[in-house]
């Protein structure tokens, strides 16, 4: 392996892969590196663990403000964040709904009903954000909800989504709402690839420095006009690189100049991580990213045999959860009483699966309530 063309040579690392080799694909000398260990429980619910080193977390944050800098915002200024921070245990009587770190505050993406949306509309308009960043749909939710009420909220300099695929309308919306230009970044949990929305807002820059990403067809995007898989390499993680890595998303190329002058190669869209809001008969609404942070947070880790797993909406009242695993009532004891924390008294329902189902997306959250979908 001499030059970057030579990676060709190397088979494409899945996230399979990573998991069933984990050993394997850490470095000897990983301790060197000063690692945390990470995971993420990704779109289907299975969780994937990683290695992420010291100096690679201090990257991952200047590039971060590296784009908010394209943002117009400078370091200091009040950040309001709207991503899956779980602010407080469910259940407790006396419950809080954001909490403060340094320059910025962050709400709870999970119990976002009428009575806490407002507060948070107030809570905005005190502290004055000059950025507001977090999840498409759960901004998306509040800015339907200050359209509806016919709120008056304060205007930062600009709104920062990642995470998601933002959709067309809802940058229109979530813009609409906070009178403030959107800008959305692209990323993974793994940190082999990054990408950012510019002031001229015609896709997203690819960050070469951060990682080399590889654009190819397969079987699923060769029938497709200009959209590949993206296979990204690590530039900076040694205590775990990951070499020609799928992060399993998709990407619409453009090969035009932007206007912006950085010279950046642009994506014109990323195609993948879409899923649906489910909302809970206590009138909670909850983001598909933020279900996926709860999922990893408060149910993974108490399941035993479970593979993969999707929420479906069925009814207004009614979850059907689809478990690819072993049946085991305490799996399913573990699972209603996390739902119902969050959703409300819903009614449970519990199909089992051999395996995910081929020839189709699977999705985390899906809601059958047509209100619902994004």
């Amino acid at each position: 392996i001499q030059t970057k063309e030579d990676l060709k040579l190397l088979p494409v690392l899945t996230k399979d892969d990573v998991r069933k080799h984990f050993n394997e694909l850490t470095a000897k000398n990983f301790r060197k590196f000063r690692p945390t260990l990470n995971h993420t429980s990704g779109s289907t619910g299975e969780p994937l663990s990683y290695y992420i080193d010291r100096d690679l977390s201090t990257l991952i944050q200047a590039t971060v403000w590296r784009h908010w800098s394209w943002c117009g915002i400078k370091h200091g200024e009040p950040i309001a964040v709207f991503r899956g921070t779980l602010i407080d245990e469910f259940g407790k009587k006396r419950q809080c709904y954001y909490k403060v770190e340094g320059n910025q505050i962050h709400f709870s993406t999970f119990e976002m009903d009428e009575k806490i949306m407002t507060e948070y509309v107030k809570k905005l308009n005190e502290i004055k954000p000059a950025l507001i960043r977090g999840y498409p749909a759960s901004l998306e939710i509040l800015a339907r909800f200050i359209k509806e009420k016919n709120l008056n909220v304060h205007s930062p300099k600009a709104i920062h989504t990642s995470s998601e695929v933002v959709l067309p309308e809802q940058r229109k919306i979530i813009e609409n709402a906070f009178g403030a230009p959107l800008f959305d970044w692209y990323g993974h949990g793994e940190s082999t690839i990054c990408a950012g929305d510019c002031e001229y807002h015609k896709g997203l820059h690819l960050n070469l420095d951060f990682g080399y990403t590889e654009f190819i067809k397969t079987k699923e995007t060769e029938k497709m006009k200009d959209v590949y898989n993206i296979i990204s390499t690590s530039l900076w993680n040694f205590s775990m690189p990951l070499i020609r890595y799928n992060t399993e998303d998709l990407a619409l190329l453009d090969n035009s100049k932007c206007l912006c002058g950085r010279g950046l190669p642009l994506i014109k869209k990323i195609i993948g991580r879409q899923a649906d809001i489910i909302v809970g008969i206590n009138g909670v609404w909850v983001s598909p990213s933020s279900f996926v942070h709860f999922w990893k947070y408060k149910v993974a880790d108490k399941l035993l045999g479970i593979l993969y797993a999707q929420i479906v909406q069925e009814e207004k009242d009614l979850i059907r959860v689809k478990l690819v695993g072993s049946k085991r009532k305490e799996n399913e004891k573990v699972i209603r009483k996390q739902l119902n924390m969050l959703l409300g008294n819903m009614k449970i329902d519990f199909d089992y699966l051999h395996k995910i189902p081929t020839g189709q997306k699977w999705r985390f959250t899906v809601s059958k309530i047509k209100e619902n979908v994004l």
